[in-house]
Formats: structure tokens, sequence, C-alpha cells
């Protein structure tokens, strides 16, 4: 269901003019200007469309622009003058953008970040968009180059480990940052002090789905199971390798950063 502002719901066909719209879980809304540009915002969202913009204080949308154009976000601008395609994700507060074509201006406050196709960026920093990777594009277990300079991501996988010789580490150029063994996890979460230790419910040689995801301000978040565990890990950045030893195994591995981790963590603080 998509509403305006004054509760009325919206038709399919009809003009939203300049009104906020709020779209509910699930829901999708196609938007079209006469100038050519289009945008799909899937809700749970909250969006007001403007003659020649959009402003998108909640959500996610695809867009491609006709000329110029101006995306409103709560924590920046983006600027478009000729015909591009992108994605963004806003969630509390926080907005990343993916450029698939074209080109951008994002500018937050007084600094202005140049977007070119297949980069994104969180309003800190630009980096490579990676919309999805896998096992397949490991070399010795490192994981690609691109991947590393992400400042919004996500990694998925599935382990278990089961005699004591048997552990998934994964590491940093710090060191060994998450280690999996039998019944166990060791997470680092701090540069000085040791690992701390977590146990793993259920039998040792039970597979656990792990997903490791960043966002916003603060370390990167560990779920266990769909768990959200605390505390967040040491740093921002994702990590450079896993490792496999002894008779560990690791399953569906993926990985994404930019808009296509960020629409996947709504549901972290």
């Amino acid at each position: 269901r998509c509403e305006a502002d004054d509760g009325a719901a919206l038709e399919a066909g009809q003009s939203a003019d300049q009104r906020q719209l709020a779209l509910g879980d699930g829901a999708r809304l196609a938007l079209h200007w006469r100038s050519g540009h289009r945008a799909t915002i899937h809700g749970p969202a909250t969006a007001a469309p403007l003659p020649a913009g959009l402003s998108l204080p909640h959500g996610r949308a695809e867009l491609a622009v006709h000329g110029a154009f101006t995306l409103g976000l709560p924590d920046a601008r983006c600027a478009f003058k000729s015909d591009s395609r992108l994605a963004v994700a806003v969630t509390a507060g926080h907005s990343v953008i993916g450029l698939e074509a074209g080109s951008a201006h994002l500018i937050v406050g007084e600094r202005t970040l140049e977007l070119v196709p297949g980069r994104a960026s969180d309003t800190t920093a630009v980096f490579p968009w990676i919309r999805a990777g896998g096992a397949d594009e490991l070399r010795d277990g490192a994981l690609p180059s691109a991947w590393r300079a992400a400042t919004v991501w996500e990694l998925r996988f599935t382990a278990a480990a089961a005699g004591p010789e048997d552990a998934v580490l994964l590491q940093t150029v710090q060191g060994v940052w998450l280690r999996i063994t039998a019944g166990q996890i060791e997470l680092r979460a701090t540069p000085d002090a040791p690992p701390l230790a977590l146990r793993v419910p259920g039998p040792p040689r039970l597979a656990h789905a792990y997903r490791l995801v960043r966002r916003g301000a603060g370390g990167p978040r560990l779920e266990l199971d769909g768990r959200l565990l605390e505390p967040r890990l040491l740093g921002k950045h994702p990590p450079h390798r896993i490792v496999v030893q002894g008779a560990a195994t690791l399953t569906g591995l993926a990985f994404a950063s930019g808009p296509s981790a960020a629409v996947t963590t709504e549901e972290l603080p």
C-alpha cells in the first residue's frame, strides 16, 4: 500500500504531484516524470517526487535519470546533469548510493564526491560497488582487492567445525579477526585485548549460518543463525582472506558492497 501524507491511498496511474508518500513493507511504487526520469521505490519507504528530483528520507530505490535531476537524501544531495542509472538505500539517516551508468556529484556539507560507473559511496568514502560475489572469486582464500576498500558491505557463509584441528579463519591486515571452531567463535573487538570467545549452541558438528555486515558508524556486526551478537568487531573494512583448516567446511559464500549490501541491513541498529 502507498499513502500520501494526507492519508489518501495512491492508485495506479494517479499523479503523485509533490506530496510525501509512505510505502508499506513489500510495496513498490513506479514513478515517471514527463521529462523521462523514472524511479522504482521499494517499501518500507518514504519519498516525495519533485519537478526535477526526488526526496528519499528512507527506503531504497532504483533510478534512471535523463538530464538535470536532484536526489535529496537525509545526509547528502546527489546532483545529475546527464543520463544516469543508480541504486540508493537509506536507513536510519544513512545513505548509500551505487552508480551503474552516467555520472553524479554527491554533495555532503561543503564536500563534493564524484561518482563514476561501478562505484558506490556512503557519503564518507567512494569505493567499488560489488553487487554480488562468491567463492569462485577467491584466489588462495583471498577476497578480491576491490572488496577490501568497501565501508558498506555484507559477507554471508555457512561453516562447520567438528574436531580440535578444524577452524575457519577470517583475516585482516591486523591478523585473525574471526575464528570459528567446534562449538565456539573467537572475535577481535579491540586492537589490544585478547579475542573474545562466544559459545555456539548445538552439537559441535552442526553447521551454522554467519552474516557479517557494516554500515553507518562503528565496526561490523555479526549474526549467527539470524541472531545479532555483541560486541561489534574491530575496524570498518571487510576481511581480506578466508582460511579453512582441518576438516572444517565453508559453503554458500556471498559478499556484496554499496547499496547491494545496504538493502539487507534494515533491522540493524
